[in-house]
């Protein structure tokens, strides 16, 4: 007589199925904040035109339908000239005389004590996160047992010396936030996955791994 396979109950499955799907929909959530977040952003920024410069005006459009349409496509203008600004800053700072500008504004906001504590942290996280290659940044991920023997958790290695290993413990599901660690290197076995991997499964709580 053959064993029937044993089906995973209905609570089970809507459950698991109901927790994935919160994942998937969740960056697509954040995104979509944002961008109506700066779309209110920029409203009110148009709000704060003239109302005598207001193209409804200089046009004589008074169609509610029509002024609606209006601010809507003005709103759109201004988010087109968002995206320009970032892409010229972007295009300058690649350059020698934008470069020179960047480094006076950024010595000129570290002389400032607490401005200089917060630039200097964000800009550095940035960097890091973001791999810039002239920027020292995680070399490769370890399993440790933290924070007690016996749980293993995943760290980026930021720096070794004399047989020391310094460690970034993220938390999940924000791996912005987290621990900073000095432990043997003996002490912390080689995980075998890149860090955009890790960072992954962190994000994740463990939903999405890497398969062996």
């Amino acid at each position: 007589m053959t064993e029937q396979p044993v089906r995973p109950k209905l609570s089970a499955t809507f459950r698991d199925n109901l927790i994935t799907g919160a994942f998937v929909l969740a960056p697509i959530g954040a995104v979509a904040w944002i961008i109506l977040w700066l779309w209110n952003v920029l409203e009110g920024v148009a709000g704060v035109i003239p109302a005598s410069l207001h193209p409804k005006e200089l046009l004589h459009i008074e169609n509610p339908l029509a002024v609606n349409a209006l601010d809507f496509l003005l709103t759109i203008f201004m988010f087109g000239l968002l995206l320009l600004l970032i892409w010229f800053v972007g295009l300058i700072s690649r350059a020698y005389l934008g470069r020179q500008a960047l480094s006076f504004i950024r010595s000129t906001v570290t002389r400032i004590p607490i401005l200089k504590t917060v630039y200097s942290t964000l800009e550095q996280l940035l960097e890091t996160f973001s791999g810039n290659s002239k920027t020292k940044s995680f070399s490769r991920v370890v399993r440790i047992e933290y924070p007690r023997k016996g749980i293993q958790t995943l760290a980026l290695v930021t720096g070794e010396n004399k047989g020391m290993l310094t460690v970034f413990v993220p938390t999940t599901p924000n791996p912005t936030s987290g621990f900073y660690l000095m432990l043997a290197a003996e002490e912390a076995t080689d995980a075998g996955i890149s860090v955009e991997e890790a960072l992954k499964e962190i994000i994740s709580m463990g939903l999405v791994k890497k398969e062996n």
